[in-house]
Protein backbone atom coordinates (compact mmCIF):
# COMPACT_ATOMS: atom_id res chain seq x y z
CA UNK A 1 0.00 0.00 0.00
CA UNK A 2 1.33 3.57 -0.29
CA UNK A 3 2.77 5.92 2.39
CA UNK A 4 1.17 9.45 1.98
CA UNK A 5 3.09 12.05 4.13
CA UNK A 6 1.35 15.10 5.36
CA UNK A 7 3.67 18.26 6.35
CA UNK A 8 1.05 21.33 7.88
CA UNK A 9 2.79 24.50 8.23
CA UNK A 10 2.45 26.15 11.31
CA UNK A 11 -1.34 24.71 12.12
CA UNK A 12 -0.94 21.27 14.64
CA UNK A 13 -4.84 21.55 14.20
CA UNK A 14 -5.26 20.26 10.35
CA UNK A 15 -8.73 19.00 10.42
CA UNK A 16 -8.99 18.98 6.61
CA UNK A 17 -5.46 16.43 6.90
CA UNK A 18 -6.95 15.08 9.93
CA UNK A 19 -9.98 13.74 7.89
CA UNK A 20 -8.19 12.24 4.96
CA UNK A 21 -5.71 10.33 6.92
CA UNK A 22 -8.98 8.95 8.05
CA UNK A 23 -10.17 8.20 4.74
CA UNK A 24 -6.90 6.68 3.35
CA UNK A 25 -6.36 4.66 6.93
CA UNK A 26 -9.59 2.87 6.41
CA UNK A 27 -8.40 1.66 2.70
CA UNK A 28 -5.02 0.46 4.07
CA UNK A 29 -2.60 2.91 3.13
CA UNK A 30 -0.60 4.57 5.56
CA UNK A 31 -0.50 7.98 6.50
CA UNK A 32 2.04 10.46 8.68
CA UNK A 33 1.45 14.32 9.63
CA UNK A 34 4.41 16.38 10.70
CA UNK A 35 3.43 19.28 12.03
CA UNK A 36 6.13 21.87 10.38
CA UNK A 37 6.48 24.97 13.57
CA UNK A 38 3.23 25.24 15.23
CA UNK A 39 0.81 28.09 16.03
CA UNK A 40 2.08 29.48 18.92
CA UNK A 41 5.35 29.96 16.15
CA UNK A 42 3.57 31.96 13.81
CA UNK A 43 5.45 35.79 13.70
CA UNK A 44 8.44 34.99 15.20
CA UNK A 45 11.88 35.22 13.31
CA UNK A 46 13.71 31.98 13.46
CA UNK A 47 14.59 31.86 9.68
CA UNK A 48 15.44 35.72 9.80
CA UNK A 49 18.96 36.91 7.93
CA UNK A 50 19.42 32.94 8.12
CA UNK A 51 20.57 32.23 4.31
CA UNK A 52 19.50 28.68 4.61
CA UNK A 53 16.10 29.27 5.68
CA UNK A 54 12.97 31.21 4.92
CA UNK A 55 11.63 34.29 6.52
CA UNK A 56 8.20 35.96 5.68
CA UNK A 57 6.09 36.61 8.40
CA UNK A 58 3.85 35.10 9.95
CA UNK A 59 5.89 32.42 8.86
CA UNK A 60 9.79 31.95 9.14
CA UNK A 61 11.76 28.84 9.51
CA UNK A 62 15.54 28.11 10.05
CA UNK A 63 17.80 26.01 7.74
CA UNK A 64 18.31 23.86 10.73
CA UNK A 65 14.29 23.07 10.13
CA UNK A 66 14.43 22.58 6.85
CA UNK A 67 17.51 20.37 6.78
CA UNK A 68 15.22 18.43 9.83
CA UNK A 69 12.51 17.99 7.17
CA UNK A 70 14.52 17.26 4.12
CA UNK A 71 16.06 14.01 6.50
CA UNK A 72 13.12 13.47 8.03
CA UNK A 73 11.71 12.73 4.47
CA UNK A 74 14.14 10.32 3.42
CA UNK A 75 13.65 8.06 6.72
CA UNK A 76 10.04 8.58 5.80
CA UNK A 77 9.98 6.88 2.31
CA UNK A 78 7.08 8.36 0.93
CA UNK A 79 4.59 7.70 -1.90
CA UNK A 80 3.46 11.17 -1.64
CA UNK A 81 4.04 14.32 0.07
CA UNK A 82 1.58 17.16 0.97
CA UNK A 83 1.22 20.47 1.68
CA UNK A 84 -1.82 22.01 3.18
CA UNK A 85 -1.77 25.95 3.92
CA UNK A 86 -3.43 29.17 3.15
CA UNK A 87 -2.49 31.99 1.16
CA UNK A 88 -0.18 33.63 3.78
CA UNK A 89 2.10 30.68 3.54
CA UNK A 90 2.10 30.36 -0.29
CA UNK A 91 5.64 31.45 -0.24
CA UNK A 92 7.07 28.70 2.51
CA UNK A 93 4.90 25.96 0.45
CA UNK A 94 6.82 26.90 -2.84
CA UNK A 95 9.76 27.23 -0.77
CA UNK A 96 9.70 23.72 0.97
CA UNK A 97 8.27 22.13 -2.42
CA UNK A 98 11.55 23.41 -4.74
CA UNK A 99 13.79 22.20 -1.56
CA UNK A 100 12.30 18.75 -1.34
CA UNK A 101 12.33 18.36 -5.75
CA UNK A 102 15.40 18.86 -5.41
CA UNK A 103 16.19 16.01 -2.66
CA UNK A 104 13.46 13.78 -3.64
CA UNK A 105 12.78 14.33 -7.68
CA UNK A 106 10.94 10.65 -8.20
CA UNK A 107 8.74 11.75 -5.25
CA UNK A 108 5.18 13.45 -6.04
CA UNK A 109 4.13 16.81 -4.13
CA UNK A 110 0.65 17.57 -3.86
CA UNK A 111 -1.25 20.73 -2.79
CA UNK A 112 -4.36 21.54 -0.72
CA UNK A 113 -6.22 24.12 1.32
CA UNK A 114 -8.07 27.11 0.81
CA UNK A 115 -4.99 28.49 -1.29
CA UNK A 116 -5.05 25.79 -3.73
CA UNK A 117 -8.56 26.39 -3.96
CA UNK A 118 -8.85 30.01 -4.68
CA UNK A 119 -5.15 29.95 -6.87
CA UNK A 120 -4.67 26.77 -8.46
CA UNK A 121 -3.48 28.18 -11.44
CA UNK A 122 -0.78 29.18 -9.16
CA UNK A 123 -0.09 26.40 -7.34
CA UNK A 124 -0.41 23.96 -10.04
CA UNK A 125 2.86 25.40 -11.67
CA UNK A 126 4.60 24.04 -8.54
CA UNK A 127 3.42 21.00 -7.19
CA UNK A 128 3.05 18.21 -9.68
CA UNK A 129 -0.50 17.64 -8.12
CA UNK A 130 -2.91 20.21 -6.48
CA UNK A 131 -6.54 19.51 -5.08
CA UNK A 132 -9.09 22.06 -5.29
CA UNK A 133 -11.99 22.04 -2.95
CA UNK A 134 -12.86 19.19 -0.36
CA UNK A 135 -9.94 16.51 -1.03
CA UNK A 136 -11.48 13.03 0.72
CA UNK A 137 -12.47 11.26 -2.46
CA UNK A 138 -10.01 13.37 -4.47
CA UNK A 139 -6.54 12.08 -2.40
CA UNK A 140 -8.34 8.54 -2.14
CA UNK A 141 -8.56 8.40 -6.03
CA UNK A 142 -4.59 9.58 -6.44
CA UNK A 143 -3.09 7.47 -4.21
CA UNK A 144 -4.90 4.54 -5.63
CA UNK A 145 -3.84 4.98 -8.57
CA UNK A 146 -0.53 6.05 -7.73
CA UNK A 147 -0.15 2.72 -5.89
CA UNK A 148 -1.11 0.53 -8.57
CA UNK A 149 1.23 3.25 -11.17
CA UNK A 150 -2.46 4.03 -12.88
CA UNK A 151 -3.43 7.12 -14.82
CA UNK A 152 -3.62 10.35 -12.73
CA UNK A 153 -4.60 12.63 -15.33
CA UNK A 154 -8.37 12.93 -14.62
CA UNK A 155 -9.24 12.38 -11.35
CA UNK A 156 -11.93 15.41 -10.72
CA UNK A 157 -10.56 18.02 -8.32
CA UNK A 158 -7.00 17.08 -9.17
CA UNK A 159 -4.83 19.39 -11.19
CA UNK A 160 -2.22 17.72 -12.46
CA UNK A 161 1.48 19.50 -14.05
CA UNK A 162 2.78 18.70 -16.97
CA UNK A 163 5.61 19.33 -19.38
CA UNK A 164 3.27 22.01 -21.42
CA UNK A 165 1.69 23.34 -18.45
CA UNK A 166 -0.78 21.87 -16.25
CA UNK A 167 -3.98 19.72 -16.78
CA UNK A 168 -7.37 21.01 -14.43
CA UNK A 169 -10.22 18.49 -14.34
CA UNK A 170 -13.65 20.14 -13.11
CA UNK A 171 -14.51 19.39 -9.14
CA UNK A 172 -16.69 16.71 -8.15
CA UNK A 173 -20.13 18.02 -6.84
CA UNK A 174 -19.81 18.40 -2.85
CA UNK A 175 -20.35 15.53 -0.36
CA UNK A 176 -23.88 15.53 1.30
CA UNK A 177 -23.71 12.99 3.28
CA UNK A 178 -20.83 13.93 6.09
CA UNK A 179 -21.95 11.29 8.44
CA UNK A 180 -20.27 8.63 5.61
CA UNK A 181 -16.73 9.71 6.90
CA UNK A 182 -15.19 8.65 9.64
CA UNK A 183 -14.19 10.49 12.78
CA UNK A 184 -10.95 12.93 12.01
CA UNK A 185 -7.34 11.25 12.66
CA UNK A 186 -6.30 12.78 16.23
CA UNK A 187 -4.53 9.69 17.18
CA UNK A 188 -1.06 10.13 17.91
CA UNK A 189 0.86 7.28 15.28
CA UNK A 190 2.68 8.66 13.11
CA UNK A 191 2.13 12.42 13.63
CA UNK A 192 5.48 14.10 14.49
CA UNK A 193 6.37 18.02 15.47
CA UNK A 194 9.38 19.51 13.97
CA UNK A 195 11.06 22.02 15.38
CA UNK A 196 14.43 24.19 16.44
CA UNK A 197 15.91 21.27 13.56
CA UNK A 198 14.43 18.26 15.74
CA UNK A 199 11.34 15.83 15.03
CA UNK A 200 9.64 14.34 18.08
CA UNK A 201 6.94 11.65 17.51
CA UNK A 202 3.47 11.31 18.99
CA UNK A 203 3.68 14.69 20.76
CA UNK A 204 1.77 17.88 20.59
CA UNK A 205 3.64 21.26 20.13
CA UNK A 206 3.99 22.70 23.78
CA UNK A 207 1.90 25.50 23.96
CA UNK A 208 -0.70 23.59 21.60
CA UNK A 209 -4.61 23.71 22.79
CA UNK A 210 -4.56 19.93 21.86
CA UNK A 211 -3.44 18.85 25.48
CA UNK A 212 -6.45 19.86 26.85
CA UNK A 213 -8.93 21.15 23.88
CA UNK A 214 -10.08 19.33 20.99
CA UNK A 215 -11.41 21.17 17.72
CA UNK A 216 -14.11 19.93 15.28
CA UNK A 217 -16.53 20.90 12.98
CA UNK A 218 -20.34 19.46 12.83
CA UNK A 219 -20.28 21.62 9.67
CA UNK A 220 -19.22 22.64 6.31
CA UNK A 221 -19.54 25.85 4.42
CA UNK A 222 -21.04 29.36 5.60
CA UNK A 223 -24.04 30.60 4.65
CA UNK A 224 -23.10 33.74 4.09
CA UNK A 225 -21.20 35.16 0.82
CA UNK A 226 -18.57 37.32 2.24
CA UNK A 227 -16.22 38.42 -0.74
CA UNK A 228 -13.50 38.81 1.36
CA UNK A 229 -13.64 35.47 2.64
CA UNK A 230 -12.20 32.46 0.75
CA UNK A 231 -16.06 30.77 1.31
CA UNK A 232 -17.09 32.77 -1.72
CA UNK A 233 -15.04 30.91 -4.08
CA UNK A 234 -15.95 27.82 -2.43
CA UNK A 235 -19.94 28.56 -3.32
CA UNK A 236 -18.33 29.51 -6.89
CA UNK A 237 -17.22 26.03 -7.20
CA UNK A 238 -19.95 23.70 -6.13
CA UNK A 239 -22.95 26.67 -6.13
CA UNK A 240 -24.64 27.74 -3.40
CA UNK A 241 -27.48 24.69 -3.28
CA UNK A 242 -25.00 22.44 -2.43
CA UNK A 243 -22.10 24.00 -0.65
CA UNK A 244 -23.60 24.26 3.42
CA UNK A 245 -23.95 20.74 4.99
CA UNK A 246 -23.88 19.37 7.92
CA UNK A 247 -23.27 15.88 10.29
CA UNK A 248 -26.23 14.69 12.08
CA UNK A 249 -26.43 15.23 15.70
CA UNK A 250 -25.72 11.62 16.44
CA UNK A 251 -22.43 11.48 14.59
CA UNK A 252 -21.56 14.43 16.51
CA UNK A 253 -21.87 12.97 19.59
CA UNK A 254 -20.32 10.06 18.57
CA UNK A 255 -17.75 11.64 17.96
CA UNK A 256 -17.18 14.05 20.91
CA UNK A 257 -17.66 10.58 23.13
CA UNK A 258 -14.87 8.68 21.63
CA UNK A 259 -12.92 11.96 21.74
CA UNK A 260 -13.83 11.66 26.06
CA UNK A 261 -13.32 8.14 25.88
CA UNK A 262 -9.71 7.94 24.20
CA UNK A 263 -8.59 11.41 25.69
CA UNK A 264 -8.99 11.42 29.42
CA UNK A 265 -7.04 14.99 29.57
CA UNK A 266 -9.81 16.41 27.10
CA UNK A 267 -11.22 19.55 29.11
CA UNK A 268 -12.98 21.63 26.77
CA UNK A 269 -14.45 21.56 23.07
CA UNK A 270 -13.73 24.04 20.08
CA UNK A 271 -16.17 23.77 17.39
CA UNK A 272 -15.09 25.77 14.19
CA UNK A 273 -17.79 25.50 11.87
CA UNK A 274 -18.06 29.20 10.22
CA UNK A 275 -21.64 29.55 12.12
CA UNK A 276 -22.25 27.02 14.16
CA UNK A 277 -25.78 28.24 14.89
CA UNK A 278 -27.72 27.65 11.69
CA UNK A 279 -30.97 25.13 12.09
CA UNK A 280 -32.80 25.77 15.05
CA UNK A 281 -34.18 22.10 15.08
CA UNK A 282 -30.46 20.45 14.68
CA UNK A 283 -28.95 22.87 17.51
CA UNK A 284 -32.28 22.02 19.74
CA UNK A 285 -31.69 18.57 19.04
CA UNK A 286 -28.23 19.28 19.91
CA UNK A 287 -28.41 21.44 22.50
CA UNK A 288 -30.14 18.60 24.86
CA UNK A 289 -27.98 15.50 23.57
CA UNK A 290 -24.68 17.56 24.41
CA UNK A 291 -25.69 18.66 28.14
CA UNK A 292 -26.87 14.88 29.05
CA UNK A 293 -23.91 13.03 27.27
CA UNK A 294 -20.61 15.26 26.85
CA UNK A 295 -21.20 17.98 29.56
CA UNK A 296 -18.11 20.06 28.83
CA UNK A 297 -17.27 23.77 28.41
CA UNK A 298 -17.37 24.91 24.16
CA UNK A 299 -16.91 27.87 22.12
CA UNK A 300 -18.52 28.49 18.93
CA UNK A 301 -18.53 30.64 15.91
CA UNK A 302 -21.91 32.49 15.26
CA UNK A 303 -23.85 35.57 14.25
CA UNK A 304 -25.82 37.76 15.23
CA UNK A 305 -28.87 37.25 12.36
CA UNK A 306 -28.92 33.55 14.12
CA UNK A 307 -28.57 34.31 17.61
CA UNK A 308 -32.44 33.90 17.83
CA UNK A 309 -34.55 31.35 20.78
Amino acid sequence: MAHVAFVSLFDEWCLGVRSMSSILRSKGHRVSITYFRDMAALNDTEGESDPEGYHNPPGSVSGRDVAALLGHVRTLEPTLIGFTFMSNFHGLAKFLTERLKKEFPNTPIIWGGSDSTVNPDLGARIADYLCQGEGEEAIEELVDALDRAGDTRAIPNIWVKTGEGFISNSPRSSEKDLDQYPFTDFEQRDKYYLRSGNVERGVYPPASHLHTNYPTLTSRGCPYNCSFCCNSNYRDLYGPAHYVRRHSVDYVIRELKRRKETFPGLRFIEFHDDVFTFKSQWLQEFSVRYKEEIDLPFFAYTHPSMCKN
